[in-house]
């Protein structure tokens, strides 16, 4: 079913301000997390300019995962916004068995350049630890979720597949794909190239590569820290 109006503005504040509760009570209890922040930026005189910044925190209890990502993109070229997005992720994982896993999702995306509104996605799946060992991670996570924006609400099918390499003990590549189908596809990919200067310090690149419906890409040189 597709409603030219979405859910009211008032549910719809309602909803964020679960996502922001719910990511603030994370936070607070981050003294039990693993996780890491990077901060990206490309300046080419001063014309061209491109900022983004990541959080993803990670809490494990026994049979129960909880993760948070947090995303900022900014892109402004000739004094024209090419890109102004900022993502949340809130994630829950329970262990089926030692590869299958069911899961939780809950998801919030402004776009500023976006006809269509925020995006609000909330739904549930499975995962599959597809292969692990010394170098290689490998997982899929498929779901039924429904989203909703100002023009649609609707149910909508999710795939996520991830892959990380470990080319030596401090370098390593990821590479995260997102899509979403449903009345108007979404698409994002994030490729990350990390070595470790110390325990604490990364430095890298980035590229991330949205559809939605626009496509818009996004390079920059990264400069982390993991806890």
């Amino acid at each position: 079913m597709i409603l030219k109006n979405g859910m009211n503005n008032k549910t719809k504040k309602i909803i964020i301000g679960f996502i922001v509760l719910v990511t603030f009570m994370l936070i607070s209890v981050s003294v039990a997390a693993d996780g890491n922040a990077k901060f990206g930026a490309t300046l080419i005189n001063s014309d061209s300019t491109t900022i983004k910044t990541s959080v993803d925190q990670m809490w494990e209890l026994d049979t129960i995962e909880v993760s948070l990502e947090v995303d900022y993109l900014y892109k402004e070229q000739d004094n024209i916004v090419k890109m102004n997005k900022f993502n949340t992720v809130n994630k829950v994982n329970i262990d089926l068995t030692e590869k299958y896993y069911g899961f939780s999702v809950l998801s919030y995306d402004t776009d500023k350049l976006r006809l269509s509104g925020d995006r609000i996605v909330g739904g549930a799946g499975f995962g599959w630890r597809i292969f692990r060992n010394d170098k290689w991670r490998i997982s899929n996570e498929s779901s039924i979720a429904y989203l909703t924006t100002d023009e649609v609400s609707e149910a909508i099918y999710r795939n996520s597949l991830w892959v990380a390499y470990k080319l030596s003990d401090n370098l390593s590549i990821t590479n995260k794909i997102l899509t979403e189908t449903g009345t108007s596809d979404y698409l994002r990919n994030e490729t990350a190239i990390t070595y470790d200067l110390t325990e604490l310090i990364t430095v890298g690149f980035s590229n991330t590569y949205t559809e939605d419906p626009i496509d818009n890409n996004v390079l920059s040189v990264t400069i982390g820290v993991k806890w």
